[in-house]
């Protein structure tokens, strides 16, 4: 395949993200490492405005002369916005900076950050602004990042989207469970999972849990059991998990470091036999609480 997973999204290259995060922002040597080891092989290189230094970082790796199709996705619009005309100079703004910032002529991918920009009264101008972009072959494919199936079913219908990104882990099954997976794959829509660790909580132990995440220390201890009882890490189950979906959709994971990329690349490169019942048990750990799957709700953690 022209894509081979692990595929990079760089959030934690721009600023400090994740649960599990003990090293705080991508050290410089540790990017350049990681996109060496990556190249090569047309992986995607995931980024946003939103993540602060990330596009300029990437600009000044010079990945545009490496093999990697970049996506990036816009800055949430500011309620302030309210006119047409200064939604359309925003985001041309906006989209020739990052263009600027990735040090790059063209991306492979542009999407909408916050879905809610597409669903509001200038969701029709943002749509036709990303449409000029791809007339003029700034862009190849176009689309939106999600965070609820009621916001892609909404959107699907009014607009011909071409790339998607949304979360998919243990924890939050609703990509597959709702049928968004059948709608991308009946219209050729192109899918990347992120969350697929969900933030790092599916790799922490039972007792590390704050008391934000209280009401799954009952299901998280069954989790790490299972990992013992299987001889599977955390790590190697939400791998399995992610890869199971038998849809084709591209993995998007972020490493702070050299070691992490390499130990994720490595559990992603084993062939591993098909295993129906560790699928069927890792199924049964589906939940719905978005205080616990939305990490946008996990406030003062």
């Amino acid at each position: 395949s022209p894509y081979t997973f692990p595929h990079c999204t760089t959030v934690q290259w721009g600023k400090v993200y994740g649960l599990t995060n003990k090293t705080g922002i991508a050290q410089s040597a540790d990017i350049t490492a990681i996109l060496e080891d990556a190249s090569g092989s047309s992986r995607i290189i995931d980024t946003a405005i939103s993540y602060e230094k990330a596009e300029t970082v990437l600009g000044e790796q010079k990945v545009d002369s490496m093999s990697f199709r970049l996506v990036t996705k816009t800055r949430p619009l500011e309620p302030s916005i309210n006119s047409h005309s200064s939604v359309v100079e925003n985001f041309g703004k906006d989209f020739q900076n990052s263009l600027k910032n990735l040090n790059a002529k063209k991306i492979y991918g542009l999407m909408i950050h916050n879905p809610k920009d597409l669903l509001g009264p200038h969701g029709e101008i943002l749509w036709s602004e990303m449409l000029k972009l791809k007339k003029r072959n700034l862009v190849c494919k176009i689309g939106c990042s999600f965070y609820t199936p009621d916001q892609f079913f909404c959107l699907n219908k009014r607009f011909d989207l071409e790339l998607i990104q949304f979360p998919y882990n243990i924890y939050d099954q609703r990509y597959i469970d709702s049928g968004i997976a059948e709608v991308a794959v009946s219209r050729n829509i192109e899918v990347h999972l992120r969350s697929i660790f969900l933030q790092g909580l599916l790799l922490l132990p039972p007792e590390k849990l704050s008391n934000h995440f209280k009401g799954i220390r009952k299901l998280h201890q069954s989790l790490t059991e299972l990992s013992k009882e299987t001889n599977l890490s955390s790590l190697s189950l939400a791998l399995r998990f992610a890869l199971d979906t038998q849809f084709n959709e591209k993995l998007i994971i972020g490493t702070e470091t050299l070691s992490q990329w390499r130990e994720i690349k490595a559990l992603a490169d084993l062939k591993f036999d098909k295993d129906d019942y560790l699928t069927s048990r890792l199924k049964t750990f589906g939940i719905n609480d978005s205080k616990i799957i939305n990490p946008s709700n996990w406030r003062g953690i």
